[in-house]
């Protein structure tokens, strides 16, 4: 830690020289409930005011970049009080994301941070937001620090060392609840170095990582993982090469029997019929592969390979599918993937830490502001544990000047490797729309579900939101609307107190600098 302290010293120097952009915004909202705890016998309505005031400052320089957010969101409520007796709730909110250059082209520090509320037990309703008043939020801060040294010499030779310390931390007093959500460090080292030198006709890539996630909980488990691998390939003419790969794969989670350690080699060769095609062919020793990547257009994208490996946690075979078509103002995909992974890892290296990202990866819409952020939903996206997930989703998305609409359906499969109670299969998607009606007017409206099926019991829980309102631009700083919106949560496991119905009405106005 004291030598991120005085990387992150030096960083300074270059806020200084940097250009700041300041960005204040307000909002403002009226709220109407008819279950304000979320409860499945004893509603309660009420009335929220929320205000937040919030900034946003960046800085941009050749050695520094900064952006960092600051909102507060203070609650009224006019007939009920949260579980510590308050009736004015205040919610801070912040996210730091910085990258400096301490020595020009050779070394770099990125330091991330957020502080903020997210959802915190895995034994009460899943609330989307901070409004209802069910006890399962908690506050929480996590923090990344990362220095990292890039170069690229004069002979065509890249490298990579970086090194990173993650945390996350819940600021959770009941046990039972310290049981739901694990506070974590996280640490990761990586070594990559290649040569990619242009006309070349030999190419090498040499790699390895290391990382391991110790969890205050005791009763979960605790993961390291190392890998090192070597990648050659060999031009042979322009449509020829040979190729090989080797590595050594090493994995240890507490109390969890599974996964093969050891090394692995495989040779083959690539093809070029075309320059937008390539295929490619592996086989060797406790590992094979085969590839597919194709552009059949300049707006169109394919890739495909299937694996079948014999090292690692994830043995056997797996594939992944990444298919990408952009338009102008629109985007089609569909990708699958298969991947050993956990919370974790898929909060912290999202574009944004928590709670902006969603840990599955779903576009869910935030109930609050109406925009595509993503909070976990149900006991599906709660436990910490490593699992292996097998994804696949569709989605479309178009961005006109007025008009703006978004699509996505998903199928995800979850094994986890400790708590395979929550082993399951989920199925759902989301459609959002914006679309221009009269006079300034346009329409807005939300539909989202979520279908899982837990393995240990066949319980179903299924989650859905639907939101439809209007909304006018006062000007271009200024906008105020109102909507609709109807939240359900149906769950098999009634022990566990699911089950919930909920309606609100909202009017809203935003104003951003």
């Amino acid at each position: 830690m004291a030598v991120y302290g005085v990387l992150t010293a030096v960083s300074l120097q270059g806020i200084a020289e940097a250009q700041s952009t300041v960005t204040p915004r307000l909002s403002a909202r009226g709220i109407y409930t008819d279950n304000v705890f979320l409860s499945d016998e004893d509603e309660q309505d009420d009335f929220v005011v929320e205000i937040k005031p919030g900034v946003h400052w960046s800085q941009r320089s050749r050695r520094f970049v900064m952006d960092m957010d600051l909102e507060a969101q203070i609650l009224g409520y006019t007939n009920n009080e949260n579980e510590d007796g308050d009736s004015v709730v205040v919610n801070p909110n912040f996210t730091l994301s910085t990258t400096s250059t301490l020595i020009n082209q050779y070394l770099f520090l990125d330091v991330d941070g957020e502080y903020g509320q997210r959802l915190s037990s895995l034994n009460q309703r899943a609330s989307f937001d901070n409004i209802a008043l069910t006890g399962d939020r908690s506050d929480f801060y996590s923090y990344r620090i990362s220095p990292y040294i890039q170069h690229r010499t004069g002979g065509g030779i890249d490298y990579l060392l970086r090194a990173e310390q993650s945390t996350v931390n819940f600021d959770l007093d009941d046990e039972d609840e310290a049981e739901s959500l694990n506070d974590a460090d996280t640490e990761r080292y990586v070594v990559n170095i290649s040569n990619r030198a242009s006309g070349s006709r030999f190419t090498w890539a040499l790699s390895g990582t290391e990382s391991s996630i110790e969890r205050a909980n005791e009763s979960a488990a605790q993961s390291e993982f190392r890998s090192a691998s070597v990648n050659l390939g060999y031009r042979l003419s322009t449509r020829w090469s040979l190729i090989a790969q080797g590595g050594y794969s090493e994995n240890f989670i507490d109390g969890v029997e599974r996964g093969v350690n050891g090394e692995y080699y495989a040779g083959g060769f690539s093809w070029y019929p075309t320059p937008r095609l390539t295929l490619s062919a592996l086989h060797g020793d406790r590992y094979s592969e085969g590839s597919l990547r194709w552009q059949p257009s300049r707006r169109t994208e394919v890739e495909l390979v299937a694996r079948e490996s014999d090292v690692g946690i994830n043995t056997g075979e797996s594939q992944s599918v990444n298919i990408r078509w952009r338009g102008r103002r629109s985007q089609l995909y569909a990708r699958y993937d298969e991947s050993i992974t956990n919370e974790q890892f898929l909060i912290l290296e999202g574009e944004t830490l928590i709670p902006i990202v969603d840990p599955d990866g779903n576009p869910i819409i935030d109930p609050n502001t109406g925009n595509p952020l993503v909070i976990p939903i149900g006991n599906f996206a709660l436990a910490d544990d490593d699992f292996l997930r097998e994804r696949g989703e569709i989605g479309f998305t178009y961005d006109g000047r007025r008009m703006r609409t978004a699509i996505n359906v998903y199928q995800e499969t979850r094994e986890y490797l400790n708590r395979v109670t929550l082993n399951g299969d989920s199925i759902g998607g989301n459609i959002t729309a914006t679309i221009p009606v009269v006079a300034g007017w346009s329409f807005v409206g939300r539909v989202n579900i979520r279908d899982t099926t837990y393995d240990s019991d066949g319980a179903k829980e299924i989650t859905t939101m639907y939101r439809a309102g209007m909304e006018q631009a006062l000007s271009l700083k200024t906008k105020w609307g109102f909507y609709w919106q109807y939240s359900e949560q149906d769950s098999d496991r009634e022990e566990l107190a699911l089950n919930f119905k909920e309606n609100r009405l909202v009017a809203e106005w935003i104003y951003k600098y």
